[in-house]
């Protein structure tokens, strides 16, 4: 489901971060998965950077986008990937 949503277009955001997400039906409340990873990989990302820090977020069917947003608010802040690494 995750590879799906990456093939419409890169979740990578931009300094080094990518937020993968997609929905999944039998889910009953948001899920998120944090990784900093000890070698960056490529993931086409909107700045050409390689990622180091990922955060995975799976909700339900009906759950709308605006957690996406918000989040990606978040861990596209300088300062907030600074602290993360």
């Amino acid at each position: 489901m995750l590879w799906e949503r990456e093939r419409l277009g890169s979740t990578g955001i931009g300094r080094g971060t990518a937020i993968p997400h997609g929905k999944l039906p039998k889910l009953d409340r948001l899920l998120g998965i944090f990784a900093r990873l000890e070698r960056p990989i490529d993931y086409d990302a909107v700045d050409d950077l390689p990622v180091d820090l990922i955060f995975v977020l799976l909700a339900p069917d009906g759950a709308g986008a605006d957690h996406l947003k918000a989040l990606a608010d978040d861990f596209a802040a300088p300062a907030q990937s600074r602290h993360l690494r």
